[in-house]
C-alpha cells in the first residue's frame, strides 16, 4: 500500500501509507484456529518487518526531502536518487554496510568515467562495465552524462556514509 508524494527532485517518491498499521493491528486481534495461529504470526512478523523496513526507509526520505530546500537542483537530485536507492531499490545503511572494499565508491567512479567520455567513446565503452565495476554487469546501467553524475553522486554519498558509520562504531568522530 503506497501512496506518491512529489519531491523537490526529479521523480516522486513513494510513501508508506499507515493503514497497513491498521490491517496489523486486526490481524493481532483476531482469533485464529490452533492449527493456523503459528503460520499468521509468523506471516504478521514478516509483515511487522517490512512494514518497519518501509517506515525506515520513508522516515530516511524525509529527513532528506527537508534538506532539499536549500540545495540545487544537482544537489536536489543527488539526494533524491539517493533516496531512491533506499526506498525503491532497497539499499539500506545497514546493507551499505557489509560493503568493506570500497565498492561503492568505485560504483560511483564507475558513472562519473563514463559520464566524463566524449560522445564517440561513450557509445563504444558504456556498453560494458569499466575496470572498477565492483559487481555484476547486469546492474550496470548507465543513461545519459547527467544521470550517471547523479547516479554517481549518490553512490559516492552512500560510501562516505558507510565511512562516517565506521568511524562512530569504532568510537570516532565522523
Amino acid at each position: 500500500m503506497t501512496d506518491t508524494n512529489t519531491t523537490h527532485g526529479a521523480e516522486a517518491v513513494p510513501t508508506v501509507d499507515t493503514s497497513a498499521e491498521a490491517v496489523m493491528r486486526l490481524a493481532d486481534n483476531l482469533p485464529w484456529p490452533p492449527w493456523g495461529a503459528p503460520r499468521m504470526r509468523r506471516a504478521a512478523d514478516t509483515l511487522r518487518a517490512l512494514l518497519a523496513r518501509a517506515q525506515a526507509a520513508e522516515a530516511e526520505v524525509t529527513r532528506l526531502r527537508d534538506a532539499l530546500g536549500l540545495q540545487t537542483a544537482a544537489a536536489r537530485d543527488v539526494l533524491a536518487e539517493r533516496a531512491r536507492q533506499i526506498s525503491a531499490e532497497g539499499w539500506t545503511p545497514e546493507e551499505d554496510d557489509a560493503y568493506q572494499a570500497r565498492d561503492l565508491a568505485n560504483a560511483g567512479a564507475s558513472y562519473a568515467l563514463v559520464a566524463g567520455l566524449s560522445p564517440e567513446h561513450r557509445d563504444i565503452i558504456a556498453s560494458t562495465p569499466p575496470g572498477p565495476w565492483p559487481w555484476a554487469g547486469s546492474w550496470w546501467k548507465p543513461t545519459d552524462p547527467r544521470r550517471d553524475l547523479v547516479k554517481a553522486g549518490a553512490l559516492i554519498l552512500a560510501e562516505i556514509e558507510r565511512l562516517d558509520r565506521a568511524t562512530l562504531r569504532k568510537g570516532g568522530a565522523a
